[in-house]
């Protein structure tokens, strides 16, 4: 699979959430839908899902991508200079390193991560109607940078949202580790979050001896998924409640 477009990486993103059941998720960005709706509201996230209400309105359900390409392994000027430096004398070394052994310099996900929390729940009163999609193409035969990322982002995530810091870690470890190895898989985590967002998935496209094995991790919101949520019918809520606490056969 070629390194994918910025429309395409969203095609995907929308053909998976519609395969674990995301509620009429569309395209917001310059389809009519959205434009008839936006009213005074002038950001514009790639898709939503659910019911529009448009105006910005705090319940609309809103999900935007992004792609983290794994640059700052190789130049240090991209934001992780020490992790750079230390795959560098690995590889002049023939050395091994662990993922946290790259640290934590996560500035590469968590600036993504940051402006658009800013951007689609700070711009909608802390709105936690929000999803966030972290995807990545990674081939056995091309740039290492998106294998690197990957595994740093969940790295990334856990120290961000304290997923591990749980009374069995392990389970959890585990099910992280599904991101890793042959096969399609797809996991679920519920978590409180420590900030206003209603899920996260990481998902990753993976090439391997000429096959491609779609990997999909979805952290969800243990607050949103609360009985006492204040938007808990939203059929978007509904999707997450189910997958939270009754998930859908094969999902681990």
């Amino acid at each position: 699979m070629p390194r994918l477009t910025e429309p395409d990486i969203i095609a995907r993103v929308m053909r998976k959430l519609k395969q674990l059941g995301c509620p009429n998720v569309r395209p917001a960005e310059r389809s009519p839908e959205w434009e008839a709706a936006k009213g005074s509201y002038t950001k514009t996230p790639d898709l939503i899902a659910g019911p529009l209400v448009g105006n910005g309105a705090a319940e609309d359900f809103f999900i935007d991508a992004f792609a983290p390409k794994g640059d700052q392994y190789a130049k240090p000027l991209a934001g992780a200079p020490t992790a750079a430096a230390l795959i560098k004398k690995a590889i002049a070394e023939h050395g091994t390193f662990s993922v946290r052994d790259l640290g934590r310099e996560y500035e590469p996900f968590y600036g993504p991560m940051n402006k658009k929390l800013e951007k689609y729940s700070g711009s909608r009163n802390g709105s936690p109607m929000l999803g966030l999609v972290m995807y990545f193409c990674i081939s056995g035969n091309a740039y290492a940078g998106p294998i690197f990322a990957l595994m740093h982002a969940l790295a990334a995530v856990d120290d961000a949202f304290g997923l591990t810091q749980v009374p069995e870690p392990e389970k959890t470890v585990a099910t992280m580790n599904t991101m890793f190895g042959p096969g399609h898989s797809i996991a679920i985590v519920v978590h409180r979050f420590p900030v206003q967002l209603s899920f996260l998935m990481v998902y990753a496209d993976k090439i391997m001896d000429g096959a491609n094995h779609e990997k999909a991790l979805l952290l969800i919101n243990s607050g949103v998924v609360h009985e006492d949520f204040g938007w808990s019918q939203h059929p978007v809520v509904r999707w997450l409640r189910n997958v939270a606490y009754a998930p859908i056969p094969g999902v681990s």
